[in-house]
């Protein structure tokens, strides 16, 4: 039998196979009977038997399923949906059931992907306007009292129907296929309790209509989203310095609006002088602070920008280590985001004649992090990463760059889309610094390169939506 599957919540569909534990229906293929039974019967215990138009029938490992999670009745449980022994669902509870004891439906193998689970587990974090991807595995069927009457399976997002999930007649043979669908988050903040439910109507228009008074309808939960707004509006802000070029010390702050948060600092450093700070003073100020090569000339006219955003869904912490380096010696400091944390940017503070080498993130597990390595003067070295919890996922992009003898610039793009929300580089003892620092699209390194034909070195990018 087939049936329409409709998703018109801005989503699209893509049906893969499903697993067969009895042969009420043919697979919905064409297959007999007789050839499901006997396949489904030739699978061990402790596996299950698939379908796919591409491989056929196939025997796999019940807890092995890439589209399936071990749990009570198919539900997802420990290692897959946050909650032991569930998907975070309707009231917020780890323990809800994806469905309801009918013998004419049932919903299983529920999924929310492209999410992450919030602090306490008992919801996903979607961002407003963005994509999520929820996927289940669905068979539904009709009585022998209306063989050839219509059926639903209607998606509720906080008791209000929305959506028909499945719009058709599955007759006595029934219908059993996967949902897999890439849903838009709304733009208001909040908890949002997605639901099913199977009703039996002449059409979708009807069924969405009665969805929120048919309480005796078979239905369940299928997940407890939490909507979040993005970082942003984006605003950029600074202009042109001036940095004598005297061997004094010299800072320079750019304030970001009340409310927002300082992400970066770009701009240009100049042959002339060395940049010993480029981190955050707090949370809406960034410093950099230089000094000059020569006892005396011409002031330095050189940009200095911050991007500053507002962070209305997102938790922004600065985590500071501080370390010694020897002299002369390569000091490598390390700074870890707190768990759960993206990292977003890193800087620091370094000594008069201790030379920038890297300035990089990394990835352990679960965690990450930022690291600045440099050799040169002893002293005592700041790390700096700007960590965010509850952002959009991050875009990391990364290139070679060559610097031509004399001097150029290199750097990498942002797609389309997105923003530079921090960057790093790799970059090589003979570089002299002119500028560093993302803009609008890119994250940007100039330099002098004065001793050798060519230098080689990697810009690293990381990127969020920008709207």
């Amino acid at each position: 039998m087939t049936g329409r599957t409709r998703w018109g919540w801005a989503a699209t569909l893509a049906f893969g196979g499903w697993a067969l534990t009895g042969c009420d229906d043919d697979g919905g293929d064409g297959q007999a009977t007789a050839d499901c039974r006997q396949a489904v019967a030739a699978c061990a215990p402790g596996f299950v038997c698939t379908f796919t138009q591409v491989a056929g029938y196939a025997c796999v490992p019940d807890e092995g399923r890439a589209d399936a999670t071990p749990g009570a009745g198919g539900t997802p449980g420990a290692g897959g949906n946050p909650g032991a022994g569930g998907n975070p669902g309707a009231g917020g509870g780890p323990d809800q059931d994806a469905g309801v004891a009918d013998d004419r439906v049932d919903v299983s193998n529920v999924r929310v992907r492209e999410a992450e689970p919030n602090e306490a587990g008992d919801a996903y974090i979607v961002f407003a306007g963005r994509m999520f991807r929820l996927t289940f595995d669905y068979a539904i069927r009709q009585g022998p009292d209306c063989e050839s009457c219509r059926a639903q399976i209607v998606l509720g997002v906080n008791g209000e129907g929305v959506q028909c999930l499945y719009d058709g007649s599955p007759g006595l043979a029934g219908v059993t296929d996967r949902v897999d669908g890439q849903v838009t988050a709304p733009a208001e903040s909040g908890r949002l309790a997605l639901t099913w439910k199977r009703l039996d109507f002449p059409d979708c228009e009807d069924a969405l209509a009665a969805f929120a008074d048919a309480t005796d309808a078979p239905g369940g939960a299928l997940a407890t989203i939490e909507v979040k707004q993005p970082l942003g509006p984006y605003q950029w802000v600074g202009d042109n310095i001036e940095i004598p070029l005297t061997q004094d010390r010299y800072c320079f702050e750019r304030d970001c609006p009340a409310g927002t948060f300082a992400l970066f600092g770009s701009g240009g450093i100049g042959g002339e002088h060395d940049m010993v700070t480029d981190m955050a003073l707090d949370d809406d100020t960034w410093l950099r602070c230089f000094v000059g090569e020569l006892p005396e000339g011409a002031a330095r006219n050189t940009p200095f920008t911050t991007l500053c955003a507002e962070a209305p869904g997102a938790t922004i912490e600065r985590v500071e280590v501080q370390q010694a380096a020897r002299q002369d010696g390569v000091t490598q400091i390390e700074v870890r985001c707190p768990e759960g944390y993206r990292v977003l940017h890193g800087g620091g503070a370094w000594p008069l004649g201790w030379k920038v080498g890297r300035r990089s993130f990394f990835r352990q597990g679960e965690t990450e992090g930022f690291f600045l390595i440099g050799r040169g003067t002893a002293g005592m070295v700041t790390a700096q990463a700007t960590c965010a919890r509850d952002v959009p996922p991050i875009t990391e992009v990364e290139e070679r760059a060559t610097i031509l003898p004399g001097g150029n610039c290199g750097g990498v793009t942002c797609p389309d889309g997105t923003i530079p929300v921090g960057g790093g580089a790799v970059l090589p003892d003979e570089l002299e610094l002119e500028s560093f620092g993302p803009d609008n699209r890119r994250m940007n390194v100039c330099g002098l390169n004065s001793r050798r034909p060519d230098l080689t070195f990697e810009v690293f990018g990381r990127c969020l939506p920008r709207d």
